[in-house]
C-alpha cells in the first residue's frame, strides 16, 4: 500500500497550512438551493459534505464558498448509502 503524504492535501495537492485550491466547477445557485434543503452539498474538491461543513480533506462546501450558509468547523462526509437514496 502506498504511503500517504500528510504534508499535502491528497485531493488538491496544496502544502499543509496553505489554502486549498478549488478543483471543481462552481454549481448553479438553483441546484445548490435544492442540495442545501437536503443538507447534502459538494465540497470544492467534489466530496459530499454537509451544507455548512467541510469534507474530510478540509475543503469547505460550495454553499459556504458562495456565502449561502455560515461555515462550521465540523468535518463531515455524507455516507454513500445516503447519497444514493437521493
Amino acid at each position: 500500500m502506498p504511503r500517504v503524504d500528510v504534508n499535502q492535501c491528497p485531493t488538491c495537492g496544496q502544502p499543509r497550512g496553505e489554502p486549498h485550491k478549488i478543483i471543481t466547477k462552481r454549481p448553479a445557485r438553483l441546484s445548490l438551493f435544492h442540495l442545501i434543503d437536503n443538507n447534502m452539498v459538494r465540497a470544492t474538491d467534489n466530496c459530499w459534505t454537509t451544507a455548512a461543513g467541510m469534507c474530510q480533506h478540509g475543503h469547505y462546501s460550495w454553499a459556504v464558498i458562495m456565502k449561502m450558509v455560515e461555515p462550521s468547523k465540523e468535518r463531515r462526509t455524507i455516507p454513500f448509502f445516503k447519497r444514493s437514496l437521493g
